[in-house]
C-alpha cells in the first residue's frame, strides 16, 4: 500500500515546510536530501533535473521523509542519515513504514493536510467531519503523536497560537458566536478514537443547547451541573 501511494506522487499533497527526505534509486541505493517543497522536488528528481547522483539512477521512489521545524534542522538531520550504513539505513525505512500506515490514521493522509484550512509552524487545523456545532475544528500536530502530553513544547505553543488566531477569526466573521469549548481526549478511556494527538476547538451560540451550565464537566453523564438545585 505505501509503495503505492509513494510511487504516485500525483496524489500527495504536502505542506510547504522543511523536510529530511530519503529516496531509493533504480540500483538500490539511497539518496539523501532536504528540501523545503518536498512535492517539487520529487518531480525534478524524476524528472532528471533533480541532483546528479539521481539523474543516472532512475526512477528513483520516495522511501522515508521526516518535517523539521526549520531549515536548519533539515540540513543536520539530512547530514546524519546520509553517513548511515546501509543497513541503517533500512531500519529507519522499516521503523518509518510501520509508523505511516497511513489508512490507520486519517490524520497522517496527506489528504488530511490538503484541506488545512490554517497551520502555525508545527500544527494545522481542518474541520472536523462530524462537528457537534459549526465551526468546529480540529487542531493536529503535523508529527504522528499520540496525544496532548507526547506533543513537543513547540508543537503545544504552535497549537495555542493557532488556536487563538481561530478563534479571533471564528468571532470576527461569525457575530452569533459567544463562547469556545476547547477539549482534548487523551486515550480510549477519555473517549479518544484516533490515536493521533487532536484539539477541539468548538464554538459555542446562546441557545444551542437548553443549559450550557457546567461545560466540559458534561463528558460525564448527569456531572455537568455542580450546585445543588435551590
Amino acid at each position: 500500500m505505501l509503495k503505492d501511494i509513494f510511487l504516485n506522487t500525483k496524489r500527495l499533497r504536502w505542506i510547504y515546510m522543511p523536510y529530511t527526505y530519503m529516496l531509493r534509486c533504480s540500483d538500490g541505493s539511497y539518496y539523501t536530501g532536504w528540501t523545503t517543497d518536498l512535492e517539487a522536488r520529487l518531480k525534478a528528481h524524476n524528472a532528471g533535473k533533480g541532483a546528479h547522483y539521481t539523474k543516472t539512477r532512475l526512477p528513483v521512489l520516495l522511501v522515508y521523509w521526516e518535517p523539521q521545524q526549520d531549515r536548519s534542522l533539515a540540513q543536520s538531520r539530512e547530514a546524519f542519515i546520509r553517513k548511515l550504513r546501509r543497513e541503517q539505513k533500512e531500519k529507519l525505512i522499516t521503523a518509518f513504514e510501520s509508523r505511516h500506515t497511513l489508512a490507520a490514521c486519517p490524520f497522517c493522509d496527506h489528504q488530511a493536510t490538503a484541506g488545512a484550512m490554517a497551520q502555525k509552524g508545527t500544527v494545522f487545523a481542518i474541520e472536523d467531519r462530524y462537528p457537534v456545532t459549526p465551526g468546529h475544528l480540529l487542531i493536529i500536530p503535523l508529527r504522528h503523536t499520540p496525544d496532548y502530553f507526547s506533543m513537543t513544547p513547540r508543537e503545544r505553543r504552535d497549537a495555542e497560537d493557532l488556536i487563538k488566531r481561530l478563534r479571533d477569526k471564528i468571532t470576527g466573521s461569525d457575530p452569533s458566536v459567544t463562547g469556545f469549548n476547547i477539549g482534548i481526549n487523551c486515550g480510549c478511556d477519555a473517549g479518544q478514537t484516533i490515536m493521533h494527538a487532536h484539539i477541539h476547538l468548538i464554538p459555542r451560540r446562546r441557545g444551542d443547547t437548553a443549559s450550557p451550565r457546567g461545560g466540559v464537566r458534561g463528558v460525564i453523564p448527569g456531572k455537568m451541573s455542580y450546585l445543588e438545585d435551590n
